[in-house]
């Protein structure tokens, strides 16, 4: 099975699904939730959950992440929506 991906009408470029990003190499265009992995210093250790991407003064930043650090992040998937028959 080929890799899922969505289509980023913005950048005009298709986006692997579920492939994280780097932090440095690119953050969020749109402001929005998406699935985040996070270094605590003070815990010593890795999550993975989600945070809001937000502008504020012009600026990105990471809505909930006030000790971690977020190291990468990527799309949150579609809803899933049950089909009736």
């Amino acid at each position: 099975m080929d890799q899922m991906t969505i289509f980023d009408y913005e950048n005009k470029q298709e986006i692997p699904l579920m492939k994280w990003i780097p932090c440095k190499e690119r953050l969020p265009e749109r402001e929005g939730w998406y699935i985040v992995t996070e270094w605590s210093p003070e815990e010593r250790n890795w999550d993975v959950t989600m945070d809001k991407w937000r502008f504020k003064d012009g600026q990105g930043e990471w809505a909930f992440s006030l000790m971690e650090k977020v190291l990468a992040w990527m799309p949150m998937p579609e809803i899933y929506e049950e089909v009736n028959e």
